[in-house]
């Protein structure tokens, strides 16, 4: 008879700590890393314009609609034995870029993931990597816009 797997996927010798909500040192580290990178992005984003160019009706419509869509999550199972969630919210952040301004979008991202981080009580430093990632994906495309 066949041994039992395992209900998670993992890497051998991760899971007990994963189980344990620990991250290793590595990706600790990494962590760190794009929160650093994440701010200094924000920084360079925010100082390259002035809040008062935005305009306002594009960063209220789609900042309220991201903000809503972070409070709500959609779950599902899969094949995998865990299941999936997924948010809309980010879907709402590169329109902004286009129709606002990138710095306006930066503010948005934050204010997504303080409502993500207080409505599904995510740990601090989930919370700022999601920040920090979201902030890099947005330079990323500013920095892709500009060169069109």
């Amino acid at each position: 008879m066949a041994a039992a797997r395992r209900s998670t996927y993992t890497l051998p010798g991760l899971g007990d700590r994963m189980a344990r909500g620990r991250l290793n040192p590595a990706a600790r580290a990494f962590a760190w890393i794009v929160i650093a990178l994440g701010a200094a992005a924000g920084g360079w984003l925010l100082l390259g314009g002035s809040p008062t160019e935005w305009r306002l009706v594009p960063v209220v419509v789609f900042g309220l609609s991201a903000i809503v869509a972070s409070l709500l999550t959609f779950s599902y199972r899969g094949f995998l034995p865990t299941s999936v969630d997924h948010q809309l919210s980010t879907a709402f952040f590169y329109p902004m870029l286009v129709l606002a301004q990138p710095g306006a979008a930066v503010v948005v991202v934050a204010l997504t993931a303080v409502a993500d981080w207080v409505t599904h009580r995510r740990r601090t430093l989930s919370a700022l990597f999601n920040i920090g990632q979201l902030t890099l994906a947005t330079a990323a495309a500013t920095t892709a816009l500009s060169a069109l």
